[in-house]
């Protein structure tokens, strides 16, 4: 192996330390996903779903907390057995189709109450979505209606990691303040000395481009000390900050709408200035 490869490759190579650094910018960042449930009816309908004097067809769902058993109702059908789920009727016609059992599907759910998900149908598939971060309490399953029905999860629910719930409360606090320009600072612990390293260059100015002590929008004001953005050869700060602006836009939050700088205000600790122009 040449010498400078000893300066690129390997596990403290640049290469890989640059890679870790975008990484926990991501992570720093976080993420956060409502699950979504797929049902396809297919050949379920009125005529499938009449089943005189016996317990209704029926299909689990489930939000991060409660399980649900959805069971359809025609005329003379018996609920089933709750399996440890709530119940809930589904009342439709023996003459519906599948597209009109889907229809009747989602209106029935999006009428009970103080329930977290919602519905929607597109023809004879219906999709379920939590208002709940995280994974479904249990996984769904078309129960007993088959006649080629089937149910699937399309998107992941993903319970909210690294900062995404603080980033979350501050953007709506501030939107309920009708706020344009905003700062959210946020303490960060990723390679407190590499953050704070001499090769990363300090400016007179903050990432607005302001003067010390004359920026309205971020927290530099009284804090000469903060670095100007985009100042200096700390590469590893570079990518960290580089994956933060990454997780931003995965969340349609975009850099010339959200800039990340680092603050190296407080002594010792280091912290993240996002800041806002919307």
């Amino acid at each position: 192996m040449a010498l400078k490869d000893s300066y690129y490759e390997g596990n403290s190579g640049l290469f890989a330390q640059l890679e870790a650094a975008f990484q926990a910018g991501i992570a720093f960042v976080g993420a956060s996903a409502n699950e979504t449930d797929v049902l396809i009816l297919s050949g379920v309908n009125g005529t499938t779903l009449t089943q005189p004097a016996a317990p209704g067809l029926y299909f689990d769902f489930s939000s991060p907390s409660v399980d649900y058993r959805f069971w359809f109702f025609i005329s003379t059908e018996t609920a089933p057995a709750a399996g440890g789920r709530n119940l809930v009727q589904v009342a439709v016609l023996s003459g519906d189709s599948a597209i009109i059992v889907a229809s009747k599907l989602a209106a029935a759910i999006n009428i009970m109450v103080n329930v977290p998900f919602d519905a929607s149908n597109q023809g004879d598939t219906v999709s379920i979505t939590s208002n709940v971060a995280g994974p479904a309490n249990n996984a769904p399953s078309d129960g007993t209606l088959a006649n080629g029905s089937s149910i699937s999860v399309t998107v992941p629910g993903i319970t909210a990691t690294g900062n995404y719930t603080t980033i979350q409360a501050a953007l709506a606090a501030n939107a309920a303040q009708g706020l344009k320009n905003f700062c959210v600072n946020i303490p960060t612990t990723y390679n407190n000395a590499i953050l704070r390293g001499p090769s990363y260059s300090y400016g007179n100015k903050c990432g607005h481009n302001m003067n010390y002590n004359q920026c309205s929008v971020c927290s530099c004001n009284g804090q000469p000390q903060q670095p100007r953005s985009g100042m200096g050869q700390n590469l590893i700060a570079k990518a960290y900050l580089n994956g933060i602006q990454y997780a931003l836009a995965g969340n349609q939050l975009y850099e010339f709408e959200v800039h990340a700088n680092l603050n190296l205000s407080q002594t010792p600790d280091t912290s993240i200035d996002l800041n806002f122009t919307f």
